[in-house]
């Protein structure tokens, strides 16, 4: 029987050949951002089901050993409000066909609101890597799951929560549809997974796709995007034509990038087992220095004869107002640094709603 996760069913429905493709041996990665979300989500945990304040965990180590800082608590503050609510977090919501497929999807919150009937199925992401709530399949099989272990609601709002990665929409962004959205979304899902097909299509959905290095048609689109990076250019092209060589030569670059971190991975591993390349070897890499487990401020403070091992740190403007501190204080004592300007693929008509929206 076919098992696929929410998580993967983006791909699955995608391009259903990448299910019987080989996969690449399991690389070793730097996994600090996946570390740092794994620690929000217990955080997340810890103060949904009443077992620590969430202050009560500021400078502690969760489980996997990341510090839980003050700006992964700012961080994650405006989630919880939403998440403690009810505490409807972690919602399984699975469905099948009966021995032939199985969808397996864990929502990270989900809320039905009977006054209005809204549904609304959220996800936490802590990366870096935009996540848009709008047309995204993962939420779209969390609401099939719970209508068909349910009910169909009237409406169905979908909602990313990402704090560190900046968006023109803000931290929480959602996209509202109709009851019916969802299943019609349902019946395409079924009409795909009964009528699987060996088709390989490129999209980008082929990010983190376990068989990317070995895909001929992941093959062709490299070879295709490396001659569009190369191609020449008008030097004063028009907006339109300055928009679509962005466009392409954004597209471009994330695939020479997916494709060399695959092959780099599949060299790595096959340098471990021994194997030679005349112009490549494998060495290890190390990172900074960082403290062992059992090592504290008061056994350092006795090794080193010292008791300046400790910095104070202050807590963040968000933080003292919540402490009760007047904003216009904090707004005296803080600024946001410009950064220089950002191209944001956004339409002067959705710039002029956001503006509108605000006042």
């Amino acid at each position: 029987m076919l098992k696929v996760t929410a998580t993967n069913l983006p791909r699955v429905l995608t391009c259903n050949g990448s299910v019987s493709m080989p996969q690449a041996p399991a690389a070793e990665t730097d996994n600090t951002v996946k570390d740092e979300g794994n620690a929000a989500d217990w955080l997340i945990d810890q103060v949904v089901s009443g077992q620590h304040l969430i202050e009560e965990l500021t400078d502690r180590k969760a489980p996997n050993g990341v510090y839980i800082t003050a700006e992964m608590v700012e961080h994650l503050e405006e989630y919880l409000e939403h998440a403690c609510k009810d505490g409807n977090i972690e919602v399984e919501c699975n469905y099948q066909r009966e021995g032939i497929w199985e969808v397996r999807g864990r929502a990270d919150h989900i809320v039905y609101e009977e006054k209005t009937s809204k549904l609304i199925v959220s996800d936490f992401k802590y990366g870096w890597r935009i996540v848009d709530p709008k047309e995204n399949w993962t939420l779209i099989s969390h609401a099939i799951g719970w209508c068909l272990n349910n009910f169909t609601p009237k409406t169905v709002e979908f909602r990313i929560y990402q704090p560190r990665a900046y968006h023109p929409d803000g931290y929480m962004r959602s996209w509202s549809v109709e009851g019916r959205f969802v299943i019609d979304k349902m019946k395409e899902v079924f009409t795909n997974l009964d009528s699987m097909s060996n088709g390989l299509n490129t999209s980008k959905h082929c990010y983190k796709c376990p068989s990317y290095y070995s895909c001929p048609a992941v093959a062709m689109s490299t070879s295709n995007a490396i001659d569009v990076s190369s191609e020449e250019y008008v030097s004063q092209p028009n907006n339109d034509e300055l928009e679509y060589l962005i466009d392409e030569l954004k597209a471009a670059q994330e695939r020479i990038k997916q494709s060399l971190s695959s092959y780099e991975d599949l060299a790595k591993e096959r340098l471990k087992k021994g194997e030679i390349m005349k112009n490549y070897s494998v060495v290890k890499d190390y990172g900074r220095e960082k403290y062992k487990d059992n090592v504290t401020p008061e056994l350092v403070e006795i090794l080193s004869g010292s008791t300046e091992v400790t910095k104070k740190t202050l807590l963040t403007p968000k933080q003292l107002v919540k402490l009760g501190v007047n904003e216009d204080v904090v707004k005296s004592l803080t600024y946001r640094p410009e950064k220089g300007l950002q191209l944001v693929r956004m339409s002067a008509r959705e710039i002029a709603r956001q503006k509108f929206n605000k006042n």
